[in-house]
């Protein structure tokens, strides 16, 4: 009973709090929202005549630009467009803002077509989309050079910001120029908030420390100025309160005042002026107004990751630090009381902590009080601001563990320390960023650059020591039903262990959780293929009916051209199968070694257990025990699916070509059969004729390629479908108009990527049923279904090597 008065007394203390916490609930059930889109054909161009939005950003292959429509015709027909595009120009022709000649409050014309952002339609993969819809943005445009973009004036009100935005542009032109693009993208990503243009090696670091959101999510730079603020013009009273929020504002135009960082803006502003207003004793009612407003300007901004994270940390803050501050100062008191003459008579529970500590110092250091007081009073200085930012970052972790992996499928159990050693010292960059900013078209630039750049230095030097200790592991990602579970036993925990020691249960939930998303996959008793969605490359994953799970291919790059670029890998693969719960891979099949089929296996190799890697082809990476080449005659089998390689023969390195000697299986459960193919052209097709026998499911050779799949290898398999797997505007015109031509003259049903996105087909051995993957609905939809025939399910004879 005391504990529900209890809960009583906080709702009724907090009405804000608790409407907020409702409305998010109502928003999480009620889904995305939809809205209607222009009606535009994306296979015509269109003309398009804008005003930039912001100034150019810079990336590791293009220059992006943001411009707000002012007037869009398609066909003679002007076109209402309510939205933001972003321009994508490749960069090389011109690599700084002076060679571009663009920058904000421009007036540009272009005819160009309009695509929808890539994205791929793969389970537990988010939707690139709806990540730039957050932004404002809907379609992109890319462009290959200047020559495309006329400029044709300067949008009137924009005009007084203008020098503003220049000014701030030539700062980051001056970073590119003395920095190295690590150092640059730490002081740009929190001085400015601009999203780092490195990717790779130190984004993963600072992922593995837990440490990446202080880039990522806008709120953090914008908080920790007003923060800086008030401790500067307190003395000023309510003029102070004024001057800092002019100041935040000031800032928000300079970091281009994107919709991400007004929303920041307006949280800050509302969740400021209520704390300065005598509110500090209702925190949570205050960001429960400031959620309340954030939610009513845009409702989809419950759905941004940098909403979800910064009012999940000020809710720990304000539920497990606040009440608890005056622990802190009476635990810090104690120490710096060692030695005092003060007596303490009062009876609250920081008093007593306090009086405790105090005594216990000088009952046990009375030997040499003159050489221990310094030492203690230096110390309680030191815990008065280690304790709580210990606590909160304990706190903060606890509060956004599910969603952390959820975003990132890491878990980090050292994130709490990374934060509590490198929060301060990153922050440290912003005052020091703002400096640099104001001075560094004086002679005062180049000394302070210089300064700033010895202190990355040591930044960096930090993070790769940090690493080498961090513990962390990737994980399946939670659900919503999990995640609401993770929170509903924290609330239980914290309304039943609010006194003494019993604090200490909070961490229960995230082991609970770590424990219930290491379990296994269930058996289903089926045998399927998942074809995902992963661009212009391939990867299928197969389940067996004895719960065994395999790859085939790993993916390849996406729309880069870096060599070592292993995207698919770490951000698609990979994470498709953390969402099937799955940890282990009975086998790799790499059907050959182009990096739009191995690419992946890099990171796969990494995190997770592998049993085998089968090849004919060895690719360069492999060098482990693990590698097996396989040829024609291999047979295997993993409980009742039988695996037999068709092709290539031993010595086919001598006359055929790398996509030629791609490793063909078919595989055979009952009556069901498929043939896996890779990048087979017509010379493999003429040798596989004689070994061929019907099928059920093709897995189309070369990705619809017309050099392959000829009209005999397809009336010799007669599949009941066939699967194709290809990139949406891949510049090789992928799948061939004439391959789904002799598709349907054969009378064989085709299902792409291109179109469909993930195609998953199961079969019980003697039904099929194949679905298709809505990103949207988040879930499998049916496309078409049959009985697998006796005729394409008989084994083939030949004895295994």
């Amino acid at each position: 009973m005391p504990r529900l008065t209890e809960a009583k007394r906080f709702l009724l203390l907090n009405p804000a709090l608790v409407l907020a916490l409702l409305l998010c609930l109502v928003l999480a059930l009620r889904g995305v929202p939809e809205d209607e889109p222009p009606r535009l054909d994306l296979e015509q161009i269109v003309e398009l005549q804008g005003w930039l939005a912001s100034s150019p950003a810079y990336r590791q292959d293009s220059i992006e630009l943001e411009v707000i429509p002012m007037r869009v015709l398609q066909g003679g027909r002007r076109i209402d467009y309510a939205d933001r595009v972003q321009l994508l120009l490749r960069r090389g022709a011109a690599e700084g803002s002076a060679a571009i000649g663009l920058t904000f409050g421009d007036v540009i014309r272009l005819r160009a077509f309009l695509s929808e952002p890539p994205y791929s339609a793969v389970p537990g993969v988010a939707d690139y989309r709806w990540i730039l819809r957050l932004r404002g943005i809907r379609h992109q445009v890319r462009l290959k050079s200047l020559g495309q973009i006329e400029r044709i004036g300067i949008h009137a009100p924009a005009r007084p910001l203008r020098p503003l935005f220049g000014y701030v542009q030539d700062f980051e032109d001056f970073c590119r120029r003395h920095f190295s693009p690590q150092a640059g993208g730490l002081l740009l990503g929190v001085s400015l908030g601009r999203r780092p243009s490195w990717e790779g090696e130190q984004r993963s670091r600072l992922e593995r420390l837990g440490i990446l959101h202080l880039f990522v999510v806008s709120g953090f730079h914008v908080s920790l100025l007003v923060t800086l603020l008030h401790r500067l013009l307190r003395p000023l009273g309510r003029g102070g309160v004024l001057i800092s929020l002019l100041g935040m504002w000031s800032y928000v135009l300079l970091t281009g005042a994107g919709i991400p960082t007004i929303r920041a803006g307006l949280m800050t502003s509302l969740f400021y002026v209520l704390l300065v207003s005598g509110l500090r004793r209702r925190m949570l009612n205050a960001l429960g107004l400031s959620a309340l407003a954030v939610l009513a300007w845009r409702p989809e901004n419950l759905f941004s990751a940098g909403f979800q994270f910064s009012y999940l940390a000020l809710l720990a803050i304000g539920i497990l630090v606040m009440p608890r501050l005056d622990l802190f100062l009476g635990f810090s008191q104690g120490f710096r009381d060692f030695g005092s003459e003060a007596v303490l008579v009062e009876r609250d529970a920081a008093s007593r902590l306090r009086r405790r500590i105090r005594f216990a110092l000088e009952q046990r250091l009375a030997f040499a009080p003159g050489l221990c007081s310094p030492l203690l009073h230096l110390s309680g200085r030191l815990m008065l601001f280690g304790l709580p930012l210990a606590w909160a970052s304990l706190a903060i972790q606890l509060a956004t563990l599910p969603l952390t992996v959820h975003y990132s499928n890491l878990w980090i159990w050292t994130q709490a320390a990374s934060n509590l050693l490198l929060a301060p010292l990153l922050s440290l960059l912003l005052p020091f960023g703002l400096l640099l900013l104001a001075v560094f078209k004086t002679p005062l630039g180049g000394p302070l650059a210089q300064l700033l750049k010895a202190f990355l230095k040591m930044v960096e030097s930090l993070l790769k020591a940090l690493e080498e200790w961090a513990l962390s592991g990737f994980l399946p990602h939670p659900n919503f039903a999990e995640i609401a579970l993770y929170f509903g036993l924290l609330t239980l925990l914290m309304l039943a262990c609010r006194n003494g020691w019993r604090w200490l249960c909070l961490p229960l939930p995230a082991l609970i959780l770590w424990a219930w998303l290491h379990r296994s996959a269930p058996e289903k008793g089926l045998l399927q293929l998942t074809m995902l969605d992963v661009g212009q490359a391939e990867a299928l994953h197969l389940a067996y009916p004895d719960g065994s799970q395999a790859l085939v291919d790993t993916g390849g790059r996406y729309g880069s051209a870096d060599a070592q670029d292993d995207f698919v890998g770490r951000r698609l693969t990979s994470r498709y199968l953390w969402h099937q719960r799955l940890r282990r891979l009975r086998f790799v099949l790499l059907s050959h070694p182009h990096s739009d089929h191995i690419q992946g296996l890099g990171f796969i190799r990494r995190h997770f257990d592998l049993g085998r890697v089968l090849y004919f082809d060895k690719p360069e990476p492999e060098t482990d025990s693990k590698g097996r080449r396989m040829a024609r005659g291999d047979r295997f089998w993993i409980g009742a699916v039988e695996h037999r390689v068709l092709h290539p023969p031993l010595r086919a390195a001598e006359y055929l070509s790398v996509n030629d000697r791609s490793l063909v299986v078919v595989l055979r459960f009952q009556d069901f059969s498929m043939l896996l193919t890779g990048d087979i052209e017509r010379p493999s097709e003429r040798l596989l004729l004689p070994e061929i026998h019907p099928v059920t499911l093709l897995k189309v050779p070369h990705h619809g390629g017309k050099t392959s799949s000829s009209r005999p290898f397809l009336q010799g398999l007669k599949p009941h479908l066939a699967l194709i797997s290809a990139g949406r505007r891949n510049p090789f015109g992928h799948p061939a108009a004439d391959t789904l031509r002799r598709l349907r003259r054969q009378g064989i049903p085709s299902f792409s990527t291109k179109r469909w996105g993930t195609l998953r087909i199961h079969s019980d051995g003697h039904r099929w049923r194949l679905s298709r993957y809505s990103a949207k609905q988040r879930s499998f939809a049916l496309l078409a279904q049959g009985v697998a025939s006796k005729e394409s399910g008989s084994r083939s004879q030949g004895s295994g090597r």
